[in-house]
C-alpha cells in the first residue's frame, strides 16, 4: 500500500471503466519523476464498510491505485507501521477562547502525524 501520496490516485483506465467524470480542473503534483498535473474527479470510497465521496486525482502513468493521506484521514484510519495493516483512530477535538478577541477557536487535531488542521470560527 503505497500511502506517500497525498491525494488518492487511480489510473486513467480504471477511472473510464467506472465512468467517472472529470472537473475539468487539473491538480499539480510533485512525483519521482517531477512535476506533473492530473485531472480531478470524485468518488464514492468504501474502505471496510467505511463510505465517503472523495477527491480523486486521474494518472495516465500509473497502473495501480494509490490512496492517499486525505481519503485515510477522512474515514479516521492510519496504517500501522508495524503491521503495514488499516486501523482506526479517534479524532481529537478541543475548544480554547482567545481573551484578546473573544473569539472560539476550533482547532481539531487528527493523532496521525501526517496532519494537522486548524479551522478558526468567529
Amino acid at each position: 500500500m503505497d500511502t506517500g501520496a497525498t491525494f488518492t490516485v487511480i489510473p486513467e483506465r480504471v477511472a473510464k471503466e467506472l465512468n467517472l467524470t472529470l472537473v475539468g480542473e487539473k491538480v499539480k503534483v510533485s512525483t519521482a519523476k517531477g512535476l506533473d498535473e492530473l485531472e480531478l474527479t470524485h468518488a464514492l470510497v468504501e474502505i471496510d464498510g467505511k463510505r465517503r465521496i472523495m477527491p480523486i486525482l486521474v494518472s495516465k502513468h500509473i497502473d495501480r491505485a494509490l490512496l492517499g493521506v486525505i481519503t485515510l484521514e477522512a474515514m479516521r484510519l492510519r496504517v500501522n507501521p508495524l503491521t503495514g495493516k488499516l486501523e482506526e483512530y479517534a479524532a481529537l477535538l478541543y475548544y480554547e477562547q482567545n481573551r484578546k478577541t473573544k473569539n472560539l477557536q476550533s482547532h481539531i487535531m487528527t493523532r496521525s502525524c501526517v496532519n494537522i488542521q486548524y479551522i478558526r470560527r468567529g
